[in-house]
């Protein structure tokens, strides 16, 4: 997984571990702004904040530091409360 749009298909697949290794790729990207448009890729992350699987959340999390407000500030808000992670 590589690019962008494979990040964000990653992103949006119900397998687990691809969601997660998207996850990780994002954070990666966005700490070496190597992605063109943060925001879209934030507007991805954020539906994940509610994922099942804490290490998705976890990735979630990492990336905030990285995503433009107002995303990055709204999954910190959902994230903060939950206990798997913080």
């Amino acid at each position: 997984m590589s690019g962008p749009d494979s990040v964000r298909a990653g992103l949006a697949s119900e397998d687990v571990a691809t969601v997660l290794a998207a996850a990780r790729r994002a954070v990666s990207m966005l700490r070496n702004a190597s992605v063109s448009d943060p925001m879209s890729l934030g507007q991805r992350l954020l539906p994940l904040v509610d994922h099942a699987e804490p290490k998705v959340r976890q990735a979630v999390a990492e990336a905030c530091e990285y995503l433009p407000d107002p995303i990055g500030e709204m999954a910190l808000v959902r994230l903060r409360e939950d206990g798997d992670i913080f």
